[in-house]
């Protein structure tokens, strides 16, 4: 798993153009009305800043993301591919059959209850061989596979709740909770909720593609710091007076943490530095990308490193911070068809506003996902 962060230095210390990663989802395309560009909704809700198309020098360069260009290739050439970071282990077993029985089933069946999937390996694997012997006409109801509230079904945003509830200490309402489909909407729904064209959104660098290929695509302007190697100490660090000129006047700072390549996990006194700066400008925002939460190793000392929840350990920063997150890599479940959970929450925003952005999701994948984060 240690490759997860550092296969990708060759081209992530480039800044490419722009990729695609989001084509999946026209929901978040750019559209126009009377004449003027909207691709976001304001916490305060004017729009005197909003740029007029003809304002707009280009249109978003879309195209292939080195990602899928090199694994397409490596599939090719049957090459060793090591552009994609994905586990090669299956996700644990209980969750693939809390997904089958759910989608089968159509039913919660009570199995979101009390913190826990109460149900046994063995009690799923004879409730999904009934289900296969019965015919259709013997299930008068399907619930599970059907549309859901756009941000999400009550019981599996209350899973999350309890997720963090349970391994943070951190109570967060599930009305702050937004489920999508992956992590990649995930900070896409977050950006174009608190951006606007020509807001500038500062990103360290070594990153992933995906960050600059939003940003483009949501006609924001993307300013990077440079994270550098420290060779003494196995670190990575910023320069402080970098990150001050570039959190200038900016919408909001993508911070992944534990960070990817570098494997990087942000310690306190950096997060507290992030933290003033952004609450020093008139309305900057945390958006945080923390799908490798669960992958922190020891320092050269053997001292444990500690993925820190930023609403947790400074309050606050609450209203200004967006977390995304998932649990596709820490539970082997990146592909979609076994979607993991992926909160986005905080609580500046009236829930409406980012579940309006957010397309709906198919309820039986996010019961069955939820399920997972019950597991774990």
């Amino acid at each position: 798993m240690i490759t997860t962060f550092s296969h990708r230095f060759g081209h992530y210390y480039s800044r490419p153009s722009v990729a695609g990663p989001i084509h999946y989802c026209p929901a978040l395309l750019p559209y126009t009305h009377n004449n003027k560009l909207f691709l976001s909704m304001s916490s305060s809700g004017d729009d005197h800043n909003l740029m007029h198309p003809a304002d707009i020098d280009h249109e978003p360069q879309v195209k292939e993301s080195v990602i899928r260009l090199m694994t397409r290739l490596a599939l090719q050439y049957n090459a060793v591919n090591l552009s994609q970071g994905f586990p090669n282990e299956p996700p644990p077993r209980k969750v693939k059959l809390a997904l089958a029985q759910a989608v089968l089933s159509g039913k919660d069946d009570g199995l979101l209850q009390n913190n826990h999937c109460d149900s046994t390996e063995q009690a799923l694997t004879e409730s999904i061989m009934s289900l296969l012997t019965k015919s259709s006409e013997d299930t008068l109801t399907d619930e599970l596979n059907q549309y859901s509230p756009p941000m999400g079904r009550a019981d599996a945003r209350k899973a999350v709740s309890d997720y963090y509830s349970r391994l943070y200490n951190y109570e967060v309402s599930e009305d702050h909770i937004t489920l999508t489909l992956g992590a990649t909407e995930a900070v896409a729904t977050a950006l174009r909720t608190v951006g606007r064209p020509g807001d500038k959104v500062v990103i360290f660098e070594p990153f992933h593609e995906l960050y600059c290929s939003q940003c483009e695509i949501f006609y924001l302007n993307p300013v990077y710091v440079t994270l550098r190697p420290n060779k003494e100490k196995s670190e990575w660090h910023y320069d402080s007076d970098e990150l001050k000129d570039a959190i200038k006047g900016a919408k909001a700072i993508i911070l992944n943490t534990p960070h990817n390549p570098t494997g990087k996990c942000f310690e306190y006194s950096e997060l507290k530095q992030i933290v003033n700066l952004c609450l020093q400008e008139e309305d900057c925002y945390i958006i945080t990308d923390e799908i490798y939460e669960h992958m922190t190793y020891p320092d050269d000392n053997g001292t444990p490193r500690k993925h820190l929840l930023i609403p947790e350990a400074f309050p606050e920063a609450t209203c200004r911070t967006l977390v995304c997150n998932s649990l596709g890599k820490s539970a082997s479940a990146t592909g979609k068809s076994s979607s993991v959970h992926l909160a986005i929450f905080s609580s500046s925003f009236p829930v409406n506003l980012m579940s309006h952005i957010n397309p709906r999701m198919a309820a039986g994948v996010v019961l069955a996902s939820a399920r997972l984060v019950f597991i774990v």
